[in-house]
């Protein structure tokens, strides 16, 4: 009965759930996006969007990162015009972190993987904290890395399925919004 007490009472104080009870979600989502932006300039990074054609960056250390087998396949694909987009943040030339979106459908593209470097996560430091209605709340390089993969897709729609509320936190406060009573994994923006 305490295992199960503790974990709700962790759960309750969740960026995740913090950021959803805020009062004007627009207002919430618009500072985020100020704070990225203002994050990627004074962290130094590079934002890279390569277009077919285009040279992509090499991943190296790729012990640093969770999904490092996708990012070759994902190159390939892009490399023979398939549609799909690469997002990575560079920090001194260097791969930190990476995204990739799948082919667009009729329910728009789906953002299929996000990957940020050990050292450059949040949990490491690499963040700036923001302050909405009074809460704080910590932007890093997955900001920086989902913001430039919704600001680069054409599609109409941005949809993804965040598995984690660390994941859900990253994309709900950059605007997108649980589309399924049953299941809060999946996302979804209409970009306007």
């Amino acid at each position: 009965m305490t295992d199960h007490f503790e974990m709700s009472s962790d759960e309750s104080t969740s960026s995740e759930l913090r950021f959803d009870s805020l009062p004007d979600r627009e207002c919430a989502v618009e500072a985020i996006v100020v704070a990225t932006r203002k994050f990627a300039q004074s962290s130094g990074v590079v934002v890279c969007v390569p277009g077919k054609g285009d040279s992509i960056p090499d991943l190296t250390r790729c012990e640093r990162f969770r999904y490092a087998d996708q990012y070759g396949p994902f190159a390939d694909a892009l490399r023979q015009g398939e549609e799909v987009t690469i997002a990575t943040v560079l920090k001194a030339g260097e791969v930190v972190a990476f995204g990739f979106a799948e082919v667009p459908s009729e329910d728009g593209v789906e953002i299929m993987t996000i990957d940020v470097a050990i050292e450059s996560r949040r949990s490491s430091g690499e963040k700036a904290t923001i302050e909405i209605n009074g809460e704080s709340f910590e932007i890093g390089i997955g900001h920086v890395l989902v913001l430039a993969l919704i600001e680069s897709l054409g599609a109409d729609a941005v949809t993804t399925n965040a598995t984690t509320s660390s994941a859900r936190y990253l994309f709900t406060s950059l605007g997108l919004l649980s589309t399924d009573e049953e299941n809060s994994c999946l996302l979804r923006r209409e970009k306007h």
